[in-house]
């Protein structure tokens, strides 16, 4: 039975022509084996070296200040999907670090893109609410508080871009709408 072997971050880093910062963020996103002894931290030598070898391909780490303003991915999905463990995380001195491929797959599974048809088309709060299964009363919130746009509005009349009313649809779904609980903490356009 052979034993793991494993070595320093500092060896790592030399043995592997490896930067220390990249070594720890594997470590700390679970890309390879770690653990600490007497305060020091060691690295699983054949995860390293299966690192270093052939086509793998090495996680890039972002944070999610960068995620959200490279990829346009509201900062509130980010934090849900990164509870529920669909994008990976790590850390890297005590920052929060995200795997630029999982944040990629995110962005594209919640473009507005798919709504670029309805840009600029105006809906009836009314319609909107029955189209898209929304409470009357949170569209009139969203739209007061600027987090949907308003194409016009007058005594008796609210149209909204359908456009942001169908992207808050998806959004709402990713995160799981409750009444009540300030689904869209940001503008949606």
């Amino acid at each position: 039975m052979s034993l793991d072997r494993f070595i320093t971050l500092e060896e790592a880093a030399s043995a592997y022509n490896l930067d220390v910062m990249q070594l720890t963020g594997w470590a700390n996103d679970g890309t390879i084996t770690a653990g600490r002894l007497d305060g020091k931290l060691l690295l699983k030598e054949v995860d390293v070296r299966q690192m270093t070898q052939g086509d793998t391909s090495l996680p890039r780490l972002i944070t999610p200040a960068e995620a959200a303003r490279q990829y346009n991915v509201p900062e509130g999905v980010l934090e849900k999907f990164v509870e529920e463990g669909r994008v990976r995380r790590g850390a890297s001195d005590g920052t929060l670090l995200l795997v630029e491929q999982d944040v990629q797959e995110l962005a594209r599974r919640i473009s507005r893109n798919r709504f670029a048809h309805l840009k600029g088309k105006s809906i009836r709060v009314t319609e909107a609410a029955d189209k898209y299964g929304f409470p009357h009363s949170t569209l009139s919130r969203w739209a007061s508080s600027g987090k949907i746009r308003v194409i016009e509005r007058g005594p008796k009349l609210l149209l909204l871009d359908e456009e942001d009313v169908a992207y808050a649809r998806l959004l709402t779904d990713i995160l799981g709408m409750r009444e009540r609980r300030g689904v869209l903490p940001e503008t949606v356009y």
